[in-house]
Protein backbone atom coordinates (compact mmCIF):
# COMPACT_ATOMS: atom_id res chain seq x y z
CA UNK A 1 0.00 0.00 0.00
CA UNK A 2 1.51 3.58 -1.19
CA UNK A 3 0.10 6.56 -0.98
CA UNK A 4 -0.13 8.82 -4.51
CA UNK A 5 0.42 12.56 -4.22
CA UNK A 6 -2.73 13.97 -6.28
CA UNK A 7 -2.49 15.77 -9.55
CA UNK A 8 -5.10 17.96 -9.50
CA UNK A 9 -5.63 20.97 -7.25
CA UNK A 10 -9.38 19.89 -6.06
CA UNK A 11 -8.38 16.43 -4.75
CA UNK A 12 -6.69 15.05 -2.20
CA UNK A 13 -3.94 12.34 -1.94
CA UNK A 14 -5.17 8.78 -2.11
CA UNK A 15 -4.09 5.70 -1.42
CA UNK A 16 -2.74 2.65 -4.17
CA UNK A 17 -4.34 -0.64 -2.94
CA UNK A 18 -1.73 -3.42 -1.72
CA UNK A 19 -2.97 -5.63 -5.21
CA UNK A 20 -2.46 -3.41 -7.16
CA UNK A 21 1.23 -3.53 -6.80
CA UNK A 22 3.66 -1.06 -7.76
CA UNK A 23 2.44 -0.15 -11.18
CA UNK A 24 1.90 3.93 -11.69
CA UNK A 25 -0.98 5.72 -13.64
CA UNK A 26 -0.81 8.95 -14.40
CA UNK A 27 -4.65 9.63 -13.00
CA UNK A 28 -6.78 8.18 -10.10
CA UNK A 29 -9.41 7.36 -12.38
CA UNK A 30 -7.07 4.73 -14.22
CA UNK A 31 -6.60 3.35 -10.99
CA UNK A 32 -9.86 3.11 -9.97
CA UNK A 33 -10.79 1.55 -13.45
CA UNK A 34 -8.01 -1.06 -13.10
CA UNK A 35 -8.93 -2.18 -9.12
CA UNK A 36 -12.89 -2.21 -10.24
CA UNK A 37 -11.59 -4.64 -13.54
CA UNK A 38 -9.44 -6.90 -11.37
CA UNK A 39 -12.16 -6.98 -9.04
CA UNK A 40 -14.91 -8.01 -11.92
CA UNK A 41 -17.81 -7.16 -9.71
CA UNK A 42 -20.29 -3.90 -9.44
CA UNK A 43 -18.98 -1.36 -7.32
CA UNK A 44 -19.96 1.71 -5.78
CA UNK A 45 -18.58 5.13 -4.49
CA UNK A 46 -18.47 3.52 -1.21
CA UNK A 47 -16.18 0.46 -2.19
CA UNK A 48 -14.09 3.17 -4.17
CA UNK A 49 -13.94 5.47 -1.23
CA UNK A 50 -12.76 2.41 1.21
CA UNK A 51 -10.28 1.22 -0.76
CA UNK A 52 -8.47 4.12 -1.64
CA UNK A 53 -8.97 6.62 1.07
CA UNK A 54 -10.93 9.19 -0.65
CA UNK A 55 -14.47 10.83 0.02
CA UNK A 56 -17.44 9.71 -1.04
CA UNK A 57 -17.98 12.45 -2.89
CA UNK A 58 -14.64 12.38 -4.48
CA UNK A 59 -15.58 8.20 -5.55
CA UNK A 60 -18.95 9.39 -7.11
CA UNK A 61 -17.21 11.97 -9.11
CA UNK A 62 -14.38 8.95 -10.25
CA UNK A 63 -17.35 7.23 -11.29
CA UNK A 64 -19.05 9.41 -13.04
CA UNK A 65 -16.17 10.39 -14.93
CA UNK A 66 -15.02 6.47 -16.06
CA UNK A 67 -19.01 6.45 -16.92
CA UNK A 68 -19.76 9.35 -19.22
CA UNK A 69 -16.04 11.23 -19.90
CA UNK A 70 -14.26 7.73 -20.37
CA UNK A 71 -16.48 5.74 -21.47
CA UNK A 72 -15.08 5.41 -24.82
CA UNK A 73 -11.72 3.64 -23.63
CA UNK A 74 -13.76 1.67 -20.34
CA UNK A 75 -16.52 -0.84 -21.53
CA UNK A 76 -18.96 -1.34 -18.40
CA UNK A 77 -22.09 -1.96 -17.45
CA UNK A 78 -23.98 0.11 -14.62
CA UNK A 79 -27.03 -0.44 -12.43
CA UNK A 80 -28.62 2.24 -10.31
CA UNK A 81 -30.43 1.00 -6.74
CA UNK A 82 -32.34 2.50 -4.49
CA UNK A 83 -30.90 1.60 -0.91
CA UNK A 84 -30.06 3.21 2.30
CA UNK A 85 -31.97 5.40 4.17
CA UNK A 86 -33.95 7.83 2.43
CA UNK A 87 -33.77 5.53 -0.67
CA UNK A 88 -30.88 7.18 -1.85
CA UNK A 89 -29.66 6.17 -5.86
CA UNK A 90 -26.22 3.94 -6.01
CA UNK A 91 -24.60 3.73 -9.40
CA UNK A 92 -22.90 0.45 -8.89
CA UNK A 93 -20.39 0.17 -12.49
CA UNK A 94 -18.79 -3.08 -13.11
CA UNK A 95 -15.45 -2.32 -15.58
CA UNK A 96 -15.50 -5.49 -18.34
CA UNK A 97 -12.67 -4.33 -20.42
CA UNK A 98 -10.64 -1.39 -21.05
CA UNK A 99 -9.59 -0.81 -25.00
CA UNK A 100 -7.03 0.97 -26.04
CA UNK A 101 -6.84 4.50 -25.98
CA UNK A 102 -6.49 6.19 -29.46
CA UNK A 103 -8.04 9.33 -28.99
CA UNK A 104 -6.71 11.68 -31.72
CA UNK A 105 -4.75 14.99 -30.53
CA UNK A 106 -7.23 18.11 -31.90
CA UNK A 107 -5.42 19.71 -34.90
CA UNK A 108 -2.94 22.33 -33.57
CA UNK A 109 -3.98 25.79 -35.33
CA UNK A 110 -1.01 27.67 -36.71
CA UNK A 111 -1.17 31.52 -35.24
CA UNK A 112 1.72 31.49 -37.98
CA UNK A 113 -0.65 30.84 -40.72
CA UNK A 114 -3.47 33.29 -39.44
CA UNK A 115 -1.10 35.97 -39.29
CA UNK A 116 0.27 35.40 -42.87
CA UNK A 117 -3.04 35.86 -44.12
CA UNK A 118 -3.73 38.75 -41.66
CA UNK A 119 -0.21 40.26 -43.24
CA UNK A 120 -1.26 39.68 -46.59
CA UNK A 121 -4.44 41.23 -46.74
CA UNK A 122 -3.15 44.43 -44.93
CA UNK A 123 -0.31 44.60 -47.49
CA UNK A 124 -2.96 44.41 -50.10
CA UNK A 125 -5.03 46.81 -48.77
CA UNK A 126 -1.93 49.02 -48.13
CA UNK A 127 -0.94 48.34 -52.13
CA UNK A 128 -4.34 49.53 -53.27
CA UNK A 129 -4.31 52.95 -51.17
CA UNK A 130 -0.68 53.79 -51.61
CA UNK A 131 -1.24 53.33 -55.62
CA UNK A 132 -3.70 55.89 -56.17
CA UNK A 133 -2.85 59.55 -56.58
CA UNK A 134 -3.36 61.89 -53.64
CA UNK A 135 -6.79 63.09 -53.31
CA UNK A 136 -8.11 61.07 -56.05
CA UNK A 137 -11.34 58.80 -55.43
CA UNK A 138 -13.19 56.73 -57.10
CA UNK A 139 -16.26 57.39 -56.36
CA UNK A 140 -15.37 61.85 -57.17
CA UNK A 141 -15.26 61.06 -61.05
CA UNK A 142 -18.63 59.84 -61.50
Amino acid sequence: MRVEIAKQSNHTSFIVPAEMGSVTYSSLHQYVAKWMLSHQRYVCCDDVAHAFGISRRQASNIIYSIHSRHGDIYRHSMKRIKEGKGNVIKTWLKIEAIEASEKKAAPVKSSARKSKKAGDTINSMASLFLSRKPGATAWAHG
